[in-house]
This record gives C-alpha cells, structure tokens and sequence, in this order.
C-alpha cells in the first residue's frame, strides 16, 4: 500500500481571503513546483507553532496528542520506523528477532548510542525503558502479554510473551518505542526537560509551554540534522497560528481544523505558503461510542436506530471540502486492511422501526447524553450529527466537557454516548486492547474496553493474527475484525478527522525523509512530522 501525501501549494487563484476553498480531489493534487534548490543547507532555526503546551514528554506518560509527538519526534528516536509504504523497519534497533512461535521477541540495538545526558543507550536503558512501559498509562494494556523483559548482551533486549504476538514490533513505532534516558524517567522535571537520543535536545522550557530545542552534536546519523535549532511557540487559537505562518513570523504550524486548511490553501499562491495534509494515510475517526454496558445502549436496537439515523456525507460541509472525507470504519479505504465494511444506510423508515422495537421492548422512548469534547473541530462535526439525531426522531442531550472529562468517564464506563478521536493507528494489531474480551471491565471499573464489548470472533481473529507471520491470514483476520466491530454497532464512525501542517515555502523536506535503513520514510504520522532532515531554502537571519 502506498501512502498518499497531499501537498496543496501555490494555488492559482483570483481572489483573497475569502476565496471559495478548493473543490474536493478526485486524486491526489501533485506537488505545486516550487523554486530550484541549490541543495539541502546545514543550519538556520525553524519557528514552529502548537496548540497547547505538550505536557508530560517522558514516553511512559499518558498518551500524547499531536503536540507532544511533534516535540516527542525531535527530542526521541523509536525502537522502529515505517517505510513511505508502512514497511516496518529498524531505526534505534539494529533487528527483531523472534523465536518459532513468536512468544519471545530479541531486540538489539545499535552499536555505539548515547543519550543527551551522555549517558549509553545499551541494553539495560532500553530493558528500563520497557519496564516503565509496562505499567505506564499510555501502554499499561498494550503490553499485558509480555510476561519479562531481560537484557542477554550489551546491546540485546529479550521480550517474553505469554502467548504469541508475530506483530510484535509494530509496537515499537508507537510511544512503546520512544527510549528515553532511564535516569530522566525516574526525574522530577523529566517531563518538562526530557533526555533522549533524538537529533534535538532540550535548551529549554518556558512555563507557557514554549520549548528552544538545540542540535544534538552527539546524534548517531551522520550529517544530521540539518537544523541548529527549533523553537516551539504554543498558539492555542488556530488561525493565529495559520496567519502567523503567511505574515512570516512562523515557519511551520499544526493544524486541524479543516476549514482553516482549505482557506489556507486557496490563499497560499498569494501569501506564499504551503499545505500539506495526509488524505489518504490513517488517522483518528471521529468515533461515537455507545456504552454497551449499560442502559439503554445494551439494547442492540438503540445502537441500530443511531447507525440509521446517521448520514456520513452529509456530516461533511462545504467548508471542508477536499480535506475531510467520511468513515466507513476504523481503518481508512486506501488501506491494506481495508475490506468494505458492512455500514447501515442511511434510512429514516429504519430508524424508525428500530425505534419503536426498543419503546415495545422498555415501555419508554430512547433518551440518552452525549458527551462531546470542547473542541472546535469535534463540536461542529457533532452538531451537525446532532441535527440528524433530532430529525430522526431522537432525543439526545449533548454536555460539552473538556476532552479530558471525557476520556476520564469513557474509561470507566459512566457514559451513555461519547464523540472522541479514536482508532489512528494504521496497524490493527494496535486496537486489540480496545476491542478484546481480556480487557472488558464491568461499568465502575477503569479498562480500555470502551463500548464495553467484544466477541469470541473479534478474539479469535486476533489471536489468529497473532499467530502467523503470514500477510494474507492477518489481512483476512483483520477484515474479519472490522466487519464485526461494524456490525456490533457500538463504534459508530463519522468523519476521518484532518491532520497538517501550514508551512513557509522556504521550508524543505517536511514530508521527504529517509528511513536509517535508507528508504523514503512515512512522510507524516498523526498530523506531525520528522524535522530530522527538514532544512530551510533561505539564508540565516539575523535574528538566528
């Protein structure tokens, strides 16, 4: 499979700020041409702007969002890398190697590696990496199987699994895989000042969030990288980071917002800027999940009425056009895994049947809550489900909650309905804890679980997947998961949520890098990107 990067640049357009937004791309548009380049140049600082202050970076934190894994990409290296056509592929490691039956798992890393501390990345820093990530909160559920982790040579880690896992090492391109400085982990300010191995370090840290991230003069790839320095400035309104980026005080800024990205793409000829969004790669679905472990969403007709009720093309405005397509389930079209999965139509006379079963059933109309983020993108995407909701006839409350709140009750379970950015990950292997019988707990209790339920199916697809290194069985387990997650009707999938970057055209390689094993690498993962090799078509200012 390969990845399609967008890159939306120099656009030809009559018109100003309020030119109309592109219409939507049957295909991917092609690179707009941009000025010829002597070559890559060494030096120079980049200005890049954030939402929010990236919190807690050791890896064994809590989940990062798409600040953190920006700043977590530059002061990191990972265990393993993917290809620009998600091959799987060393990057810190020098091999995995697993025992016949995929219950132990040989990591060795490569020679020579040092922490910013100065500190040796061998062994038993990665051994103590492992550990913490065993009973952190971002991999505490992910790494239920591994049964040990035991150094057996200055550079070999082995893993000891409870059962098999031949997939095993996709784990480690997530934050799993990010290693960090045993000594920084166990640090007060460890999270404010983390230690890696990446091609930045840490200078320092403001209380509003802001970083300066120097050169690493002891980074173990030759001639990179190219930058002397980044410096991250949280803008937590986005389009004071988009206009930041076309009046030249920004160089690169995170964006999701799908309407800031289509305007700022019709403006970009005029205000010499570039838009680079991932259409087609895996990213979060806007996810309703119904809570299955209580009333009223327990009843199989109550999940069916909303499936029905719900019209996906419809969820997607005229504002978003070109960068938001709908969910057909937890894995996008393009992908490997991909196998058409069996959505409910969109139909009021069904909606209305399902409706009346659960009032035969109950003596009572479906009422439920809906808790929804306070974020900008998610609320107006589920304000316009919501109207669907109350055309078809359904009474649903909507509470607008910090995203925080809401993760706090879906995890245990104190929820009717909840709208959260959910399934990412381009490897299925990755939704096991989400999706497993193992990990279902009783409403009251903590678990990953979500709609709190699952199936001996959806188990033994995973297991069966597990168990082979074979391509073609786990494509058929996988898709075989998908229909069943689809049909449970528990995950209900509206909208594959937009990830950029609004960038200055003097800003090079963004989305082209090479993997250490010397392949083009993934250009973009969950709307950030490596600034490894990015490098700046300009003479340094004076302000550098």
């Amino acid at each position: 499979m390969h990845l399609s990067m967008v890159v939306l640049a120099a656009l030809a357009l009559v018109g100003a700020a309020c030119a109309d937004p592109p219409e939507p791309q049957t295909s991917p548009p092609e690179q707009a041409e941009q000025p010829a380049a002597s070559g890559p140049r060494n030096g120079g600082r980049l200005v890049m702007a954030v939402e929010r202050d990236a919190g807690d970076l050791r890896p064994t934190a809590g989940p990062w969002d798409s600040t953190a894994l920006q700043v977590g990409r530059a002061v990191f290296d990972r265990l393993a890398d993917y290809s620009d056509t998600y091959q799987l592929e060393p990057a810190l490691a020098e091999s995995f190697t697993p025992n016949a039956d995929f219950t132990e798992w040989a990591i060795t890393l490569r020679a020579d590696l040092v922490f910013h501390d100065g500190t040796p990345l061998d062994a038993e820093a990665l051994r103590a990496n492992l550990e913490a990530q065993r009973t952190s909160p971002a991999a505490e559920a992910l790494l239920r199987p591994v049964r040990a982790v035991f150094v057996t040579g200055p550079r070999t880690v082995n893993v000891r699994l409870r059962a098999p896992w031949s997939t095993f090492p996709h784990v480690l391109t997530t934050q799993v895989g990010f290693v960090a400085s045993p000594a920084s982990l166990m640090a007060a300010d460890g999270g404010a000042r983390p230690v890696g191995s990446g091609p930045f370090r840490v200078r320092s840290r403001d209380s509003d969030g802001s970083f300066v991230l120097g050169k690493s003069p002891t980074y173990w790839r030759d001639g990179l990288p190219r930058l002397d320095e980044i410096d991250v400035r949280v803008l937590p309104e986005g389009a004071a980071r988009v206009r930041a980026v076309e009046e030249g005080k920004v160089d690169v800024a995170l964006v999701d917002d799908p309407v800031l990205l289509a305007l700022a793409s019709a403006r970009a000829a005029e205000r010499r800027t570039q838009v680079l969004a991932d259409l087609e790669g895996e990213a979060p679905k806007l996810t309703v999940v119904l809570n299955a472990g209580r009333m009223p969403f327990s009843d199989f007709s109550a999940r069916q009425a909303l499936g029905y009720a719900t019209d996906r093309a419809e969820i997607v405005g005229d504002g978003d056009r070109g960068f938001v397509k709908w969910a057909r389930g937890p894995v996008v079209d393009t992908s490997l895994w991909y196998n058409d999965p069996p959505v409910l139509p969109h139909s009021l006379p069904a909606t209305e049947t399902e409706l009346e079963r659960f009032i035969d059933r109950y003596g009572t109309s479906l009422t439920f809550e809906v808790l929804v983020p306070d974020d900008p993108v998610i609320r107006r995407f589920t304000t316009r489900w919501g109207q669907q909701l109350r055309d078809a006839g359904i009474r649903a409350r909507f509470r607008v909650v910090p995203l925080t709140e809401v993760r706090q009750a879906v995890a245990v379970g104190g929820f009717d309905a909840a709208v959260l950015p959910l399934f990412g990950s381009w490897h299925p292997d990755l939704w096991y804890p989400q999706l497993h019988l193992s990990e279902l707990t009783p409403v009251g209790a903590p678990g990953p679980n979500l709609a709190r339920l699952g199936s001996p199916a959806i188990d033994g697809s995973f297991d069966s997947a597990r168990a082979t290194s074979e391509l073609a069985r786990q494509v058929d387990a996988y898709r075989a998961i998908q229909n069943d997650v689809v049909t449970g009707a528990a995950y209900l999938f509206l909208v594959r949520l937009p990830q950029g970057l609004v960038a200055g055209r003097d800003v090079r390689d963004l989305t082209q890098r090479t993997t250490p094993q010397g392949s083009p690498g993934l250009g973009m993962e969950q709307g950030t990107v490596s600034l490894t090799q990015v490098w700046l078509d300009r003479e340094p200012r004076d302000t550098e």
